[in-house]
């Protein structure tokens, strides 16, 4: 078992069901992880619960005894995805949140001529299981 205190240090995104779940899952592989709130945004909470816990799972189940390489695997497969998630949620922080005005209701406008579900689709039809199973790096 590795050693919690001298061990690889790991960060989980995200403090909802599955960034939990996934802290609770490599505390009992003997890891220890350190849980980050994300902004909410996108209302991706839902969407990103089921790969928060299903991907560094795959990878401690297929790596064995070996934690430290199931890691990196889990980080090379979400790395890209979870920086272009952060990026647009980030930058949508200062739309998502204005008062009712001026600025609010040229937001709306600008957002009625659109489906957010389509724009956004990579976000809610990833499959997080499909993405890694096959060794491929996360979409």
């Amino acid at each position: 078992m590795p050693d919690m205190a001298h061990g690889p240090r790991i960060t989980v995104v995200g403090g909802g069901i599955g960034g939990l779940r996934a802290a609770a899952f490599l505390r009992r592989a003997g890891l220890s992880a350190t849980v980050y709130e994300q902004a909410p945004a996108l209302a991706q909470g839902a969407a990103r619960s089921i790969e928060d816990a299903a991907v560094p799972a795959h990878c401690l189940t297929a790596s064995g005894d070996d934690p430290e390489q199931a890691l990196r695997r889990c980080e090379a497969a979400r790395v890209e995805r979870t920086t272009r998630l952060q990026r647009v949620s980030h930058a949508r922080c200062d739309i998502d949140h204005l008062p009712d005005g001026p600025e609010q209701r040229s937001r709306d406008a600008a957002l009625a001529g659109s489906d957010p579900l389509v724009r956004n689709g990579w976000i809610y039809g990833h499959d997080a299981e499909d993405a890694i199973g096959d060794g491929s790096t996360a979409r």
